[in-house]
């Protein structure tokens, strides 16, 4: 049962980092993708990552999200919104097969009171170990992992070039958007 104390520990961290919840929300609403997906991260801190393995599979899991915007806070620029941000350890199968191949997938959810529906993001991602963006990105939800921000193996992995996304709600057909 020791999981279940870390993983609130883990929660109770991540909680504090995100901005007011707001269930009542409907970021499908908004007409910049950049500021829906910054909405949708900040309202449920959850993405499934697609990767490609390597030898003609997909590899999926899910993983704590973050966006730029949130993590510069007042300091973000207009280059920040929509900008997805993930920390993990750089010894994962997901790191290596992001060397092999930056292409991926990422899926955004919204279960929120008002609406349902996802936000699928394809574009290359990039693994970051710039030590002042890992300091800024650092939640107390990555303890699990880390002993700190400036531990050799925690990085960033950054989707900075999106090539489009695809949203999919229960109220209408998927439509594409272009995010770039």
């Amino acid at each position: 049962m020791w999981w279940v104390v870390v993983l609130l520990g883990a929660l109770v961290g991540l909680a504090q980092s995100l901005p007011h919840f707001n269930p009542f929300a409907n970021p499908f609403e908004k007409s910049d993708p950049h500021e829906m997906i910054d909405e949708l991260a900040d309202m449920h801190p959850i993405a499934v990552l697609s990767t490609f393995d390597g030898v003609g599979g997909l590899s999926s899991r899910p993983m704590w999200v973050r966006t730029l915007t949130n993590i510069m806070g007042p300091n973000a620029t207009d280059e920040d919104r929509g900008i997805i941000v993930l920390g993990t350890d750089l010894r994962t199968q997901k790191v290596a097969e992001l060397q092999h191949n930056s292409t991926v997938n990422v899926l955004l959810g919204n279960t929120g009171v008002t609406t349902r529906g996802w936000v699928e993001i394809k574009g290359e991602m990039e693994i970051v170990t710039d030590p002042k963006l890992k300091k800024l990105a650092w939640t107390p939800s990555y303890r699990i992992y880390f002993s700190s921000h400036r531990d050799e193996n925690y990085c960033l992995l950054v989707l900075n070039k999106p090539y489009s996304a695809r949203i999919l709600t229960l109220e209408g057909k998927p439509r594409v958007i272009q995010v770039n």
